[in-house]
C-alpha cells in the first residue's frame, strides 16, 4: 500500500524497508513505484525474502536511475 505514495513523493531521499517480508510481489510493486521516483538516494531492502525474479524486477526498474547512490539487498541473520 506504500507504493502509490512513494511514486508521488518528490522529497523522499532515504527509505528503509528492511525486515518487511516484501518478497517478489512486493518487489514488483516497488519496482513500478521506483520507475516514477526521481529523488530517492538511499534504499535499504535487506532481509525481505526476494528471490531472483524480484531482484531482476528491481534491477530493471533502476537501470536508468542516475540518482540512487546506495541500495542494500543484503540478507541479515536474525
Amino acid at each position: 500500500a506504500f507504493c502509490p505514495q512513494l511514486s508521488g513523493n518528490l522529497y523522499l531521499r532515504k527509505l528503509g524497508l528492511r525486515w518487511n517480508s516484501l518478497g517478489d510481489q512486493g518487489a514488483m510493486a516497488l519496482a513500478e513505484a521506483l520507475r516514477h521516483h526521481s529523488g530517492l538516494r538511499e534504499l535499504d531492502l535487506s532481509s525481505n525474502g526476494f528471490m531472483d525474479h524480484g531482484v531482476e524486477l528491481l534491477a530493471a526498474a533502476l537501470q536508468d536511475n542516475e540518482v540512487l547512490l546506495r541500495l542494500d539487498l543484503g540478507v541479515e541473520e536474525a
